[in-house]
């Protein structure tokens, strides 16, 4: 069913969300006249300008003064009932809730306002800021990090220095193999490159 019947305009994108919504209850109702009159009541119920009942939505929607006895009849018709109007609501509603997709809008949809408001941080600072952003600061079981992680490089290959505490563990060869010694590890900058391919340090 089309609400072009009501508005002479093109459907706007919210014309199209209420008509799509209006279509679930299509079946609550054994007529489709009954329907009709009750897109058109919701309808009303939405744009009216004041709260006078029936005759406001006659007024605000342009209809004859004889749709005001069809609009009564429509109350008292048996070919729908309040209870599966109520169902179908709370089913759309659950229904409703569960999609959590999020929509991607289309370029053409998106606008965009630059140097509308005076920035709190120059532009500069803050692509400097999203690039250290972009490296993922471990947290020790101390519950602590370093603060110069992603700042410090290795001297030789440019991979990232990572920051290891003092600790004392089982020694292990570059294979990952225990050897029955006891590895003491001091605080320090390790290299990242030198880590994942089990070299020795010089």
């Amino acid at each position: 069913m089309s609400l072009s019947y009501l508005l002479a305009d093109d459907h706007t994108t919210m014309l199209n969300i209420i008509e799509k919504i209006l279509c679930h209850f299509e079946s609550c109702f054994s007529r489709k006249a009954a329907f009709r009159w009750f897109v058109i009541i919701i309808t009303g119920l939405m744009l009216r300008s004041d709260k006078l009942g029936v005759t406001s939505i006659l007024r605000d929607l342009a209809l004859a003064p004889g749709c005001y006895d069809s609009m009564l009849h429509f109350f008292r018709a048996s070919s729908w009932s309040l209870e599966d109007i109520r169902k179908r609501w709370f089913s759309a509603e659950r229904s409703c809730g569960k999609d959590k997709k999020a929509v991607k809008n289309s370029s053409e949809d998106i606008l965009i306002f630059q140097d509308t408001h005076e920035p709190i941080i120059d532009r500069r600072t803050w692509y400097l800021v999203q690039e250290l952003r972009k490296t993922v600061r471990r947290v020790d079981t101390g519950g602590e990090g370093s603060l110069l992680t992603g700042k410090l490089y290795c001297a030789d290959c440019g991979g990232k220095m990572h920051y290891r505490r003092s600790t004392t563990r089982a020694g292990r060869d570059w294979c990952g193999i225990p050897n029955g010694e006891v590895q003491h590890t001091s605080a320090g900058f390790n290299c990242s490159t030198y880590n994942s391919s089990r070299k020795k340090y010089k």
